[in-house]
Formats: structure tokens, sequence, C-alpha cells
């Protein structure tokens, strides 16, 4: 992907130094995150805190390139309704880092399509990801990702499934994620409540509840849960994984937030916890994780 060959070209026109480079790559990945965090986050601590135990912050560390496309995406999805123009802009950029976010914006669009029935979207997604699963044993499939990047072909010679981290990390997407849309199921949407209207009203109402209540977050989280289950089969399918996962950031915070359960308190406490236990298992054995090293470090 020329953009970031670009970058690489733009820095080494002034130094040789790679930090320079890092550091760049650093803030575009975290940067879009604060501030997708700030535009649609009704609370940016725990979306931050999760940004990090959910290891989102964590993949940055080795998967560079899609870390700043995943980041890109984040944070065009906050732009969507508002700002279509900037929202297509940064898939442009963030394709130009990695191909594949051509393909994530299709996905993206269909996950939206579904947000009303979060529960009903949860079972078809990880239905579909068995069917993906046999897909990319196809040869025409696997010639369709080798054209977006020929290291896709490489991935797809291999039949080997992922391990027992990545059914770790899927069992905790899919119960999170089932969490969240047996939570927001019942939550009516605004339209309902404000009562008769146009179409075109109740339309549009219906759209801002869905943002508002996390059900555009929701289901678009899910789609992680798909693409580890394809991961079982064929490792390429997890490659898409951290696009998906990063949403749980924003589909976690309006949830709690705007749940009149008489336990939020209690699930808010408990998500906090595990996403700590999730953070440290993630962060020791999972992933291949090539740690910091400090300066009195060895």
């Amino acid at each position: 992907e020329w953009g970031y060959v670009t970058l690489v070209w733009a820095v080494k026109l002034v130094t040789d130094d790679v930090n320079v480079l890092l550091v760049l790559c650093a803030a575009l990945t975290v940067y879009p995150v604060f501030w997708a965090v700030r535009r649609a986050s009704s609370a940016p601590v725990l979306s931050i805190f999760l940004y990090i135990t959910f290891a989102s912050y964590l993949f940055a560390f080795n998967g560079i390139r899609q870390a700043i496309a995943a980041s890109l995406i984040l944070l065009a999805e906050t732009f969507r309704r508002s700002h279509p123009a900037a929202w297509i802009a940064l898939y442009v950029v963030a394709s130009l880092f990695h191909v594949s976010a051509v393909l994530i914006l299709v996905a993206i669009l269909i996950a939206r399509w579904q947000s009303s029935r979060p529960l009903r979207f949860l079972a078809i997604v990880c239905g579909g990801g068995v069917v993906v699963a046999g897909l990319l044993a196809v040869p025409s499939i696997a010639a369709a990702l080798s054209s977006l990047n020929p290291r896709y072909g490489d991935y797809l010679e291999s039949s080997v499934g992922a391990g027992g981290g990545t059914a770790m990390v899927l069992g905790v997407h899919v119960v999170l994620a089932g969490f969240l849309a047996f939570i927001v199921r019942k939550a009516p949407h605004r339209a309902e409540l404000e009562g008769a209207g146009t179409l075109a009203e109740i339309a549009s109402a219906r759209a801002r509840d869905s943002e508002l209540s996390g059900r555009d977050w929701i289901a678009i989280y899910i789609l992680s849960c798909g693409a580890l289950i394809g991961a079982l089969s064929n490792l390429v399918a997890g490659r898409f994984e951290p696009y998906f996962g990063i949403f749980v950031i924003l589909a976690v915070p309006p949830v709690l937030a705007g749940s009149r359960h008489p336990h939020a308190k209690g699930f808010a406490i408990a998500i906090a916890l595990a996403s700590v236990a999730y953070f440290v298992v993630h962060a020791t054995s999972y992933n291949q994780l090539i740690p910091y090293s400090t300066f009195w470090g060895n």
C-alpha cells in the first residue's frame, strides 16, 4: 500500500532514525481513536480504558499499517451522517495504508443496515463466520483476495486455522456482544416514544436513536465474532477482526449509560474487571506481541 510507503519515503528524506517513523505511526493510530471517542462516546474515560484493555492498542505494536487503517475507519464512522465527505475521505486514506479497508466498508454498511435487531444479527454473523471459513478454501475467493494484496494469497495457501488463543478471544467477544445485544434489544426507539410523524421524520429519529443507544456500534462490533470464527479454519479471516473489535469502545458506554437495569453499575464493574484479565492474558500469551524495550532493559 503506497500510502505507508510514501510515509516511509517522506521520513527518510528528513532522517534515518526509525523512531521518527514509529512516533508518526503512533500518532496516526492513537489520535484518530481519541478524536472518535470525543465525538461519539458518552463515557470517554471508559472508552479509552477499553481501548487499552481490549487490546486494540496492543495490536498497534505489531500490526502498524492495519492499526492505522482501523483507527481511521473508527473515526470515519463517527462522521457518516454529519459529514459524509469526511467519512469518504477517511476511508480513502485508510485504504492507502491497508487496502482491506474497502472490504470493511462493505461489511460495516451491512452491519448498520441490520443494527435494529442486534441479537438476530449476532446469530447471522456467527453462522456467516462458518460459511466464510468454507469459502476461504475456494480458489476463486483466494484469487480475489490475492488481487487486493499478494500476501493474502500466501495466507490462503495454508489451511492452518487459529489455535486456543483465538478461541478464547472469540469466546470473550461473543459473550460481550451477546450481553450488549440482549440489554439493548428492548430499548424503545425514539420515534416510538415521540409518537406520530411523517415517515421521513420517523426514519431520521430511528437513525439518531440507533447511534445514541449504541445499536450501530454493537452491530459493527458483532462482525468481530464472524471474523474470529472464520479464523478457526484459516488464519486469514482473523486479519479482519481488529477493524471490528475496536468498536467495542463505542458500543459499551451508551448501553451501560442508557440501561435502566437495576444492576447496571454491577455490569460496568464486571466488564471492567473482565477486561483487565483479558488484557493480561492477551499481552502475555497471544498474538506474539513484541513488548516495549526501555532504556534500562536488556
